[in-house]
């Protein structure tokens, strides 16, 4: 979360949001240090929360309509329920880029399938 987090921010506007999930607290503490070293902490949106119970809170609690981009990269097996969340919740819209780590090896071919077939994409 810490390190892609940053990389990203550095490259958007000043005013934009750019919100994080982790379920793991241990790894969020890390990712807080390096966020904070890196002076991006008001820059930085963490949410501690698998992403199944993340998704859907996403509008409410960070009023967020839509995602510009969306970067998936945590339990392979989860892509799939993620980008359907993510769909249901309609927080992806025409034009947002989805990007998801590491499909190809170790893989997550259920995803890498929905997305090449499912005509939305």
């Amino acid at each position: 979360m810490g390190y892609s987090a940053i990389r990203t921010v550095r490259l958007l506007p000043q005013g934009a949001k750019f919100i994080t999930v982790d379920v793991n607290p241990e790894s969020a503490a890390v990712a807080t240090e390096m966020i904070s070293f890196a002076g991006l902490q008001d820059r930085i949106i963490q949410f501690i929360s698998d992403s199944a119970e993340a998704i859907p809170q996403l509008k409410t609690k960070f009023n967020v309509e839509t995602f510009d981009m969306v970067f998936i990269d945590h339990f392979k097996d989860a892509y799939i329920r993620d980008i359907k969340l993510l769909e249901t919740n309609k927080l992806l819209r025409k034009g947002t880029v989805l990007v998801a780590d590491n499909i190809i090896y170790p893989g997550a071919p259920d995803y890498a399938e929905y997305v090449r077939t499912c005509g939305k994409y």
